[in-house]
This record gives C-alpha cells, sequence and structure tokens, in this order.
C-alpha cells in the first residue's frame, strides 16, 4: 500500500518506507524509524521538528530561513531548498545534489545533517 499524506505522524504509525520529496524531487527515503530519528536532510528535519510526539533519538537547532517557496515552473539549477536552507552554501545554488546512500537511507543533499551539527535537548 502507499500513503500519500502531510502527516507525518499517520507516516510514522502505518508505513515502514517514507520518501520525502521537496518540489516534486526526492530528498530523502529510508525506513521510517531511519528517517524520523535521524534525518538529513534540512527540509526533513524541519518536517519533523514541526510535528510534536513524533518519537525524536535528537534535538536539532535548525530552522528554515524565511524565503518565498520556489516556483516549481522556474526552478534553479542548484538545490530547490536551497534559499530557505540553515546549512546552505554557494555550491547549493549551483548544482542540483544527487540522491545517495548516507548509511540506512538516501539523501539529496551536499550537506547533510549528521550528530555533530545537532544540539541535545
Amino acid at each position: 500500500m502507499i500513503i500519500v499524506s502531510y502527516d507525518l505522524m499517520l507516516v510514522y504509525r502505518l508505513a515502514d518506507r517514507v520518501i520525502v520529496l521537496y518540489t516534486g524531487r526526492v530528498v530523502e527515503e529510508g525506513s521510517v524509524e531511519q528517517v524520523i530519528r535521524y534525518p538529513a536532510h534540512p527540509f526533513t528535519v524541519n518536517l519533523i521538528e514541526s510535528v510534536p510526539g513524533l518519537p525524536r533519538t535528537r534535538r536539532f537547532s535548525l530552522s528554515a530561513k524565511f524565503a518565498e517557496p520556489p516556483s516549481s515552473i522556474a526552478l534553479s539549477r542548484g538545490c530547490a531548498f536551497a534559499s530557505r536552507c540553515q546549512v546552505a552554501r554557494s555550491r547549493c545554488n549551483e548544482e542540483r545534489p544527487d540522491l545517495r546512500d548516507i548509511g540506512g537511507s538516501a539523501v539529496a543533499c551536499h550537506y547533510p545533517i549528521e550528530a555533530d551539527s545537532v544540539s541535545s535537548g
């Protein structure tokens, strides 16, 4: 069964695997446990942090920059989330990241979130 939902609590309770999309592109994919507990894409982090009650292994001090969402008609050649991303660098505006395995899940980010870039809490 495929579930398409913005309700991450529903996804957490019903699904085994999850794919997170941003502007119609996969930005993160993996088991529900891996993606919810150890998100690697900044957009996924923002989604999870906005849902009270989801089990988290760690807390983040990361929030999206205020920016208009990108137009899906006129996407830049780089990462579509770059203008809203707290960890974006110049490479993000110039080169679209490919989906790559990061050990247990896959992420389309040049600078995936790692344990040393989070705050405990």
